[in-house]
């Protein structure tokens, strides 16, 4: 069996997210509510810097972190500020940018789906 990487899989949940807002939003929003993913940047935690330390020795990175990584702050203003992001409704938002969801998800009513009954029952919304 292949070896879990935590990286792969942190990878694989951002793009689930991403391309379940479009059919959480149609499915679950109603008048001034809305559903948007949000990536606000890579965000100064163990997981980002234990990523940058596979590349780059600590006494390298160190001084680079605050370069390279966002403070928690700065990243829960950008995923606050999205919400205004005109078009954000149903939508992934980075750096400040609405952005197109999958082309599967986009073209693919059965893909949504199947995301959605895999979302749905992993958070007990469906049985």
């Amino acid at each position: 069996p292949a070896q879990y990487d935590a990286y792969k899989a942190y990878k694989r949940s951002k793009w689930a997210l991403a391309c379940l807002a479009p059919e959480l939003q149609r499915r679950l929003a109603t008048g001034a509510q809305s559903v948007c993913a949000v990536h606000p940047g890579l965000i100064d935690t163990d997981l980002a810097f234990g990523f940058f330390r596979r590349y780059l020795p600590v006494p390298i990175l160190r001084p680079m972190q605050r370069a390279l990584l966002r403070s928690p702050i700065a990243a829960a203003a950008s995923v606050l500020s999205a919400l205004a992001l005109p078009g954000a409704a149903g939508a992934y938002a980075v750096n400040g940018r609405v952005q197109k969801a999958d082309r599967l998800i986009r073209n693919s009513p059965e893909a949504r789906e199947w995301l959605w009954l895999i979302a749905a029952s992993h958070a007990g919304l469906c049985p």
